[in-house]
């Protein structure tokens, strides 16, 4: 079997999701700015994944190329975090949602956007939100929807006046 790209942004994804729902729920989440506590909760996280998604645990690994791919995973997935931690630091949003579905029947699904077309048809946007934080000031809640990319992906006007990859738009 092999490990691609989806693979691996399914991978960031729960690694980030986990340690995310770790730190907002912390009674003291401040203990993760120590490098060693932090580097064994993403190790933790990336052990509970390999154990759970891919059915082997991390002495396991073979051949030594897949327990480099995953070591890499491992301090990418650190480094992500650790600069997430920087941010709520520095700002006054909390991270109030993962991985919400938009549009399903999921309980805690949102609802999906609808558009009616010129012709009279309908069109319904749905999928997940990777994070959803908010920040209330005078009685206002401000929404911030985050989007995890693991790779990189350039913008295109081009693609996006012929109605393609649209995503990042509809936030």
């Amino acid at each position: 079997a092999s490990f691609g790209t989806a693979d691996i942004g399914s991978f960031v994804h729960d690694v980030l999701r986990r340690f995310m729902e770790l730190y907002t729920n912390d009674e003291d989440p401040s203990r993760f700015t120590d490098d060693a506590v932090l580097e064994e909760t993403i190790g933790g996280l990336v052990g509970n994944y390999l154990e759970s998604v891919c059915g082997f645990r991390w002495n396991d690994c073979q051949p030594a190329r897949v327990k480099h791919l995953f070591s890499r995973l491992q301090r990418s997935s650190a480094v992500i975090a650790r600069n997430l931690m920087h941010e709520f630091e520095h700002s006054d949003f909390v991270p109030r949602d993962f991985e919400l579905p938009v549009g399903g029947d999921d309980g805690r699904a949102i609802p999906a956007l609808a558009i009616e077309t010129e012709d009279g048809g309908r069109i319904r946007l749905y999928g997940t939100i990777d994070r959803v934080d908010t920040y209330t000031k005078n009685g206002v809640t401000y929404v911030r929807v985050i989007d995890y990319k693991t790779y990189g992906k350039e913008f295109s006007a081009d693609l996006v006046a012929c109605g393609m990859d649209t995503q990042l738009l509809h936030y």
